[in-house]
């Protein structure tokens, strides 16, 4: 499986889950299964570069600025990280 991820968080990946190709750039490659990042990698000019992907992961609770349409035309699964923020807010507003 190929999977790009930020650069930030890519040899911590590459050294953990060795079995997975990561990339850190858009530009690396050309045929990936999977993106990992913030909704600046999820616009349809980027993701119309990969025939092969078939899975989103935002690093993000919110989804609200993702065109969900494309997402269901591409039969591209989008997964978000609801309730990442839970406990920090609830801890602030305390």
């Amino acid at each position: 499986m190929k999977v790009i991820i930020l650069e930030q968080f890519l040899e911590f990946a590459k050294k953990e889950i060795p079995d997975i190709e990561f990339y850190g750039s858009v530009d690396e490659c050309k045929e990936v299964e999977a993106i990992i990042g913030y909704y600046n990698f999820i616009k349809p000019e980027i993701l119309d570069r990969f025939q092969n992907l078939k899975w989103v992961q935002l690093l993000s609770a919110g989804y609200d600025h993702i065109d969900l349409n494309y997402f269901k035309k591409r039969n591209i699964t989008l997964t978000n990280a609801r309730g990442i923020y839970s406990i920090p807010i609830a801890e602030d507003v305390v």
